[in-house]
This record gives C-alpha cells, sequence and structure tokens, in this order.
C-alpha cells in the first residue's frame, strides 16, 4: 500500500475518533443543562407567582455565600432604621433647645430621612429636594439642585464623579433660622443641623425661575467619599 493511501485512512481514523468525542461532549452538555433545569425547578415553589418571576438560587452557590449575603442585607436595613433614629434624635434635640430658648425656629425642621422631592420654587424647597436626592442616591437631581460654578473647587474630580461620592449620611436634617435676598436673583438660608454644630449660611441664585445651590453646602457636613 502507498504510503499516501496509508496516511489518508490514519486522518480519516483521527477525523472519526474526533468526531465521536465532540459528539460526547455535546451529548453530556445537554445531560447537564437538564440536569440544571431539574435542580432549579425542584427548588421553586409551585404556584408562588412571586418565586416565579425570580431566578431561582443555583444549588451551587455555597452556603457560607448565602449567608454573608443575608448578613449584608440584615445590615443594610439597620443602617437604615439607625439613620431614621439618629434624624428624630437631631429633631428632638433642636426642639429641646428651640423650648429652652423660647423659639420656635425647629417648627420647619426636616429630616433627611423624611425629605421629600418638593422642587427648586424656594431655596428652602431646593434643600430640601437635595436632601432627599442625596438620600436616594439620586444623582440627577442632585445635578438639578446647583447651579454652575459650584463645583470650581472640587479639585481633580469631574462634577459627576464628585456628585456620585457625595457622602451626606452626617446630615441628619436642617431647619432654617433665617433668610436674607441680597439681590433679586440671590437669596441666602441661615440653617442649623444640631444643637452643638454652629450654624451655618448657604448661598442660593435664581435661574429660570427655579432656585439652585451656588455652592457646595459644606457647612451641612457634606463630604466626598466612596463609602456613602
Amino acid at each position: 500500500m502507498k504510503p499516501r493511501n496509508v496516511l489518508a485512512i490514519i486522518l480519516a481514523g483521527l477525523c472519526i475518533a474526533l468526531g465521536a468525542g465532540v459528539a460526547a461532549r455535546q451529548r453530556d452538555l445537554i445531560g447537564l443543562r437538564a440536569e440544571e433545569v431539574r435542580l432549579r425547578s425542584s427548588t421553586q415553589k409551585p404556584g408562588d407567582a412571586s418565586e416565579a418571576s425570580s431566578p431561582p438560587v443555583s444549588q451551587d452557590v455555597p452556603t457560607e455565600l448565602l449567608r454573608l449575603r443575608n448578613q449584608v442585607t440584615q445590615l443594610t436595613v439597620r443602617r437604615r432604621e439607625l439613620d431614621g433614629i439618629r434624624a428624630e434624635n437631631a429633631r428632638l434635640k433642636v426642639a429641646s433647645t428651640a423650648s429652652n430658648n423660647g423659639t420656635a425656629s425647629v417648627q420647619n425642621y426636616v429630616t433627611q430621612q423624611n425629605a421629600r422631592m418638593v422642587g427648586y420654587d424656594t431655596p428652602a424647597h431646593t434643600l430640601e429636594t437635595f436632601l432627599c436626592a442625596l438620600r436616594n442616591r439620586d444623582v440627577t437631581n442632585l445635578g438639578v439642585a446647583f447651579a454652575p460654578g459650584a463645583f470650581a473647587h472640587i479639585g481633580g474630580q469631574t462634577i459627576d464623579e464628585a456628585l456620585r461620592s457625595m457622602n451626606g449620611r452626617a446630615i441628619p436634617g436642617f431647619s432654617v433660622i433665617d433668610s436674607r435676598a441680597p439681590a433679586d436673583d440671590l437669596a441666602e438660608l441661615t440653617i442649623q443641623t444640631l444643637p452643638e454644630i454652629p450654624q451655618t449660611t448657604l448661598r442660593f441664585r435664581q435661574l429660570d425661575g427655579q432656585w439652585k445651590l451656588a455652592e457646595i453646602p459644606w457647612g451641612l457636613g457634606l463630604t466626598f467619599s466612596a463609602d456613602r
């Protein structure tokens, strides 16, 4: 037999062997996928619409990982509860101080926990909307709350990076102590966050009928960090 014929026979044999191997691998893969579907189906309670709408937990997820996820969820809930308690404690402190001083400045005290999206028609509303956006990490409305040029001195960050890294957890809330209008399109609010923290003045600028923060409100205790 000629060497060329021998080589052709050997190559044909190799092709047949490789084809058989590929076919076997495909059968194994199909079997594994079918087993995965069966296991997922067995972990889902029949008739439960809420569970049917969410992806089932894979059997391959380690128990330790599931435990850690559960702990993270519990800690997140606990942190939110503590933020609410801290805000209420701040409100009570301000109320107690105002009562002792015979003032009524705490009637408009807004906690960060209860801050709402109330628009930008007044400086106080803009500040409340800012706190609400800060609590919800709403970068879009955080940006809307500021006038152009407010981020002129943020040092090395873009405006988007600065907005995303804003950390306002130290801000329990605010109470407006006094308001002034140096010009038709300018306003100043003297606010207080806690009785033990000095009052601070925030400046606002009116643009197209909306009041915007003219500068970063450092006096509120705002910081920039990745840990929010």
